[in-house]
């Protein structure tokens, strides 16, 4: 994920959830942890593009 960020940015990453892959292994929360809590390197603004903005600009929704 580290060098995934270094390359594009937390603008060009977005977090996703309900793989197939992962729902036998954790819930939804725990997965969150992964980015809330695991990648230190993530600041609060990184972590606020992850987690929504990045979808939002890449899907823009009415509100």
């Amino acid at each position: 994920m580290k060098r995934l960020y270094d390359a594009f940015g937390p603008r060009r990453l977005m977090w996703g959830t309900d793989w197939p892959i992962i729902e036998g292994v954790a819930k939804y929360e725990q997965a969150l942890t992964v980015v809330r809590d695991d990648m230190k390197f993530l600041n609060a603004d990184d972590k606020s593009w992850m987690l929504g903005k990045t979808v939002e600009r890449v899907w823009p929704f009415p509100a």
